[in-house]
């Protein structure tokens, strides 16, 4: 009968989320008796064959270094080779299931016996450092690294060192890659993102197992890597840098995930929120290109079959989504240790997303033509109106969520959550429409919790709570200014910063331009300016990455390119003078519109 009288798990059991089941007393639990290892628990008795271990406080090392080192190894004393199962290092969790495995590795024993891990020294690389280091753990320590020192472009140096000492594909280079790309997501350098992951797309294709292309029994780590990459791959091409990278990837070989909490819900897909993350991509994708080219006319506009047809399949892939991926804004903190493992946070904020960037074009015209314009049939005013209401709502879902994580997440959180960025733009970009821009006799008036029926003029604690808003939204991307890989400047300009950043903060200072000009009982000013050309006072929102070269240095500066988001303002320009690149026919369109 197995010991159960101890309820504390050991370490290792603990790192892998399972229960500890001791044969009997002084005898290893079975996964640690496979390694010919002894239990190692986290208090300060021995009994028998069961080592238990009580880790010296900080405050009892002899200096500050010595206590941050020792932090440090405090925290990642369970981590395991293998990262999907690790509650401490981090990977791409929001894009992959947690899934139980049996097995453990000697990174975690590694690390505990190299103190230099957790001190400043370990920040630098050295061709040294990674030969010395153990084949299977050079790709994992390279993650680790760059998320103790939070140091994106010396974790590439590492990356290119270790890739000389071994360049053949493997799972743990994979996961690495993909991390990494993420961490090029958080860094606004979606340039290095693209070949981060083209490496890594590339070396999914040579795994063995995918040699077979009938061949679908792949192991659950490669299908959670496959899976993790195709999502990366679809937010490349909704940002609108498709001809920037031509690689696919075939969903129909490769089974999802599964979900690890099937066993509570019988009868029911076992797929894993992953799985419908990329469903859910693959409907914004065509709604991105959907709004590549502005109409020919209001009527296409308001009439267009294309708007339709993805209306329609957007609502049916919501009637395909399970509920117990559903989150409500309590969600976010009572079932923490869920979100942390799964993809399931992306899946709600790009649902939210999705519903207002299939609306973009109705909500804009709210701006240039009111609610008795005659060029409007009845039908017209029900739809402009119906698209107003649910961008509104979502926006606002998407914003208070935010507020929510910012309250319940450390700021080390956004460092795996960096692509939440983009929904999170497109939310503030309705917040500052409407409050700026739709005109008056289209107000329905919203509260904190949702947006009433009867019309009726925004009144002043309406525009604040927007305000309020769009800021916790601009706090949330500053987390993204200071990110390392950032091309040197000897004058720091909007080019050279985060642009959705930029962006955002302008649109704040137009919002709290319109909440003050109605507090002081003035009529608002609308900046609408859609100049068709650049002139002195217009400023073009642009990044101009660094190449990836073969030291991986910042030194080398490539092409201005557009901003990484999924629709940019379609036309629309910030007061101040902000445009966004590549739209000139947009503005052409909407100053048709005006002045018809």
């Amino acid at each position: 009968m197995p010991h159960t009288g101890r309820r504390d798990p050991c370490r290792r059991c603990r790192s892998l989320r399972k229960r500890c089941e001791v044969p009997e007393e002084g005898q290893p639990c079975p996964r640690c008796k496979r390694f010919n290892e002894r239990c190692v628990y986290d208090n300060s008795a021995q009994i028998g064959n069961i080592v238990q271990v009580q880790t010296q406080s900080p405050s009892a090392q002899s200096d500050a270094s010595s206590a941050t080192q020792l932090g440090v190894l405090e925290s990642i004393a369970r981590i395991d080779v293998d990262w999907r199962t690790s509650a401490s290092l981090p990977r791409p969790s929001h894009l992959v299931e947690s899934h139980s495995a049996d097995s453990d590795g000697p990174i975690h024993h590694y690390l505990l016996s190299h103190s230099s891990v957790g001190s400043p020294s370990f920040g630098q690389v050295s061709g040294l450092t990674v030969k010395n280091l153990p084949i299977e753990l050079r790709f994992p320590i390279l993650a680790l690294q760059s998320h103790i020192n939070n140091d994106f472009q010396n974790a590439l140096k590492f990356y290119s060192l270790a890739k000389k000492f071994d360049d053949e594909p493997s799972i743990h280079r994979i996961q690495a890659l993909l991390l990494l790309t993420v961490f090029s997501f958080n860094a606004s350098q979606p340039l290095s993102a693209r070949i981060l992951l083209t490496q890594a797309i590339q070396m999914i294709k040579y795994l063995p197992s995918f040699q077979d292309p009938s061949n679908k029994s792949h192991p659950p780590e490669e299908r959670t890597a496959f899976w993790t990459a195709n999502v990366l791959l679809q937010v490349y091409r909704i940002c609108g840098h498709e001809n920037l990278i031509t690689l696919t990837l075939d969903t129909n070989r490769v089974n999802p995930p599964e979900y690890e909490l099937t066993s509570l819900f019988p009868n029911i897909s076992n797929h894993s929120s992953v799985y419908y993350l990329s469903s859910l991509l693959d409907i914004m994708e065509k709604i991105a290109r959907y709004h590549s080219v502005p109409p020919d006319s209001l009527t296409g506009l308001l009439r267009s079959a294309s708007f339709e047809q993805l209306t329609t399949d957007l609502l049916g892939w919501r009637g395909q989504y399970p509920e117990r991926f559903l989150l409500a804004q309590t969600d976010i903190t009572a079932r923490k240790k869920e979100i942390e493992g799964t993809s399931i946070l992306l899946l709600n904020f790009y649902w939210q997303a999705a519903m207002p960037i299939l609306y973009r074009q109705h909500l804009l015209v709210t701006g240039y033509l009111d609610v008795f314009s005659s060029r409007l049939t009845p039908m017209d005013l029900r739809i402009l109106q119906t698209s107003l209401n649910f961008s509104i709502i979502a926006a606002l879902e998407i914003a208070e969520m935010n507020n929510v994580l910012r309250s319940a997440y450390p700021d080390s959180f956004w460092r795996e959550f960096g692509l939440l960025i983009y929904p999170m733009f497109d939310a503030m970009i309705v917040l500052w429409f409407v409050t700026c821009r739709t005109l008056p006799s289209w107000y329905e008036r919203i509260s904190k919790d949702h947006l009433q029926g009867s019309s009726t003029q925004m009144g002043d604690k309406d525009r604040r709570h927007l305000r309020d808003l769009a800021s916790g939204l601009v706090k949330t991307l500053q987390n993204f200014k200071d990110a390392d890989l950032r091309p040197p400047s000897d004058a720091p300009n909007v080019e050279n910063e985060f642009p959705l950043l930029a962006c955002a903060t302008y649109m704040l200072a137009e919002i709290e331009d319109v909440v003050i000009q109605t507090e002081n009982g003035d009529q608002p000013t609308r900046h609408i300016s859609n100049k068709s050309s650049v002139d002195v006072d217009t400023l073009v929102l642009e990044w101009q990455p660094f190449s990836l070269g073969r030291n991986t240095s910042a030194g080398d500066k490539c092409e201005k390119l557009e901003p990484f988001a999924f629709l940019g303002l379609l036309g629309q320009d910030v007061e101040g003078g902000i445009q966004w690149p590549n739209e000139d026919k947009w503005r052409t369109f909407w100053d048709t519109i005006a002045s018809e």
